[in-house]
C-alpha cells in the first residue's frame, strides 16, 4: 500500500516515527528522535545535528540525499510501468526523476528528521507497507523488516513459521538471517524483483504466478488437516462477527449488511452435498496475489506471508486465480468458474484439493472463499486506529450488495 493512501488510512506519519524510534533505538543502544514533516517540499535546508529523509508518497520511499542511484532501483521496478496504458510515458518519466538526485530531494513532499544521525544512511531505503515498514541496505544485501507500532504482534511470528514450512516445499521466500519476536523485527536477504503484475511480458507473468501456485500445492498438502464442514462454516461466522465488531467504527450503518450478507453464505455454504462432510484445512499465503511475486531473472518469489494462517486448502489458488485483490469484475469471475470450472483459460481445478467436478461442487467452495475473503477484508480493517476502510473492503460489500440485490448468493 502506497504512502498516499496509507496517510488516508491512518496516522501514518506518527506511526512511522514511533517504529523507526524503537527500532533504531534498540539496534543501536541510544535514543532517537523521530519527527514526521509534511510540509512544502524538499527544499528545506537541513538543520545542525538532525538527519533529514525524504519522502515521497507516489513512489512510496523514504531516502537521504546522499542515497546511491542503484539503491533507487527496488522503487523503479514496481512504479516504472504504469497498469494504464496512456499513463505510462509520464509515469515512467516521474519514477525516473522521483528516484535520482537532485530531482528526488525536490519532489518529496515530506520530511523525516531523525537525531542521532542513522549509522550508513547513505545506503538505505525506508518503504513502508500496509503491516510492516521495509528498510532496505543494497549494499550489505539485507532487508531489516519492522512490524509498525500498534499493529498485531502475533503477525511476525505466524510468518517466519509458515515461511520456514515454505522453503522445504520448494517456495521461493526470502531466507531470514536473524530475527526478534519481542522486539518486533526480522532481517531477510535482499532481493531485487519486478512484481509480476507490472511486467510487460504477460506470457511471463502468467506462467510465473502458476509455478507459484504449484509450489503453494505443496504447502497446502504437507500442512493439510480435516475439520467438519458444518463446524468449519459456523466457526468462519463466529469470527467474521468478531471481525465486524472491531470494523464498526469504519462500517458504520453497513454493519447489518455485512451481518446479513454472512448469513446467508452461511446458509447456502451448508446445503446440498456439502452439509455434514469433512473439509480440509492448510496452512495458507493469505494474500497470493501478481503484487507479492517478484520476478528476478528466472526466478519467481512470493513475499508478504504477514497474512499466512490455516484456512481452506484452495483459498490461495482462489485469491490468485479470481484476481480478489482487485475486485473488480469478480462477479463475473465467479460465475464462469461455477458454470465452467476455469478462468482465462486455465482448468483452474488443476490446483484445487476440492472435488469441482460439477456446478454444485464448484458453488459450494465458491460460498466458502467468499467468507473467508469477507474475514480476510474484515480484519485488515480491524485497527482502531484507522480512520477509513480500505478501498478492497469496499468493493468486496459493494459485490455483497449485488449478489443480494439478485435473490442470491451466486449465480
Amino acid at each position: 500500500m502506497r504512502i498516499s493512501l496509507l496517510l488516508e488510512r491512518e496516522p501514518f506519519g506518527e506511526i512511522l516515527g514511533r517504529t523507526l524510534r524503537k527500532y533504531w533505538s534498540h539496534r543501536y543502544g541510544k535514543p532517537y528522535q523521530v519527527t514526521w514533516v509534511q510540509r512544502g517540499n524538499g527544499r528545506d535546508h537541513d538543520q545542525a545535528g538532525v538527519q533529514t529523509w525524504y519522502c515521497n508518497f507516489l513512489v512510496n520511499g523514504l531516502f537521504t540525499d546522499q542515497l546511491s542511484d542503484q539503491a533507487f532501483e527496488p522503487l523503479r521496478r514496481e512504479f516504472s510501468h504504469s497498469l494504464v496504458a496512456w499513463r505510462r510515458p509520464l509515469q515512467r518519466t516521474y519514477v525516473q526523476l522521483a528516484t535520482r538526485m537532485p530531482s528526488a530531494r525536490w519532489l518529496a513532499q515530506a520530511q523525516l528528521r531523525v537525531r542521532p544521525a542513522v549509522p550508513e544512511a547513505d545506503k538505505k531505503l525506508i518503504v513502508p507497507g500496509n503491516h510492516k515498514i521495509r528498510i532496505l541496505d543494497r549494499d550489505r544485501e539485507t532487508v531489516d523488516v519492522l512490524l509498525k507500532d500498534g499493529f498485531n504482534p502475533g503477525m511476525l511470528a505466524r510468518e517466519l513459521e509458515a515461511r520456514e514450512m515454505a522453503r522445504d516445499c520448494g517456495l521461493s521466500v526470502p531466507p531470514v538471517l536473524e530475527h526478534d519476536l519481542e522486539s518486533g523485527w526480522l532481517r531477510e536477504s535482499y532481493i531485487v524483483g519486478t512484481p509480476v503484475n507490472r511486467l510487460r511480458d504477460q506470457v511471463r507473468a502468467k506462467v510465473s504466478m502458476l509455478d507459484v501456485l504449484e509450489k503453494l500445492c505443496v504447502l497446502h498438502e504437507k500442512t493439510m488437516e480435516t475439520m467438519s464442514w458444518d463446524a468449519y462454516v459456523e466457526d468462519l461466522f463466529n469470527r467474521i462477527v468478531k471481525a465486524v465488531e472491531d470494523a464498526s467504527h469504519l462500517l458504520g450503518d453497513r454493519n447489518g449488511t455485512v451481518l446479513e450478507f454472512a448469513r446467508n453464505l452461511s446458509a447456502q455454504a451448508i446445503q446440498g452435498k456439502h452439509a455434514h462432510i469433512e473439509i480440509k484445512l492448510s496452512m495458507t499465503h493469505g494474500d497470493c496475489q501478481p503484487a507479492n511475486i517478484l520476478l528476478d531473472g528466472d526466478q519467481a518469489w512470493l513475499i508478504d506471508w504477514e497474512r499466512t494462517g490455516r484456512r481452506f486448502c484452495d483459498y490461495d489458488a482462489l485469491v490468485l486465480e479470481l484476481g480478489a485483490r482487485s475486485p473488480k469484475g469478480l462477479s463475473e469471475k465467479i460465475a464462469r468458474f461455477v458454470e465452467q470450472g476455469e478462468l482465462e483459460e486455465v482448468p483452474l481445478e488443476r490446483y484445487l484439493n476440492s472435488k469441482v467436478d460439477g456446478r454444485e461442487e464448484r458453488s459450494g467452495i465458491l460460498t466458502l472463499f467468499l467468507l473467508e475473503d469477507l474475514l480476510f477484508h474484515l480484519q485488515e480493517n480491524g485497527n482502531p486506529v484507522f480512520k477509513v476502510p480500505s478501498g478492497g473492503l469496499m468493493e468486496y460489500l459493494d459485490h455483497a450488495g449485488l449478489w443480494m440485490e439478485r435473490g442470491g448468493v451466486l449465480p
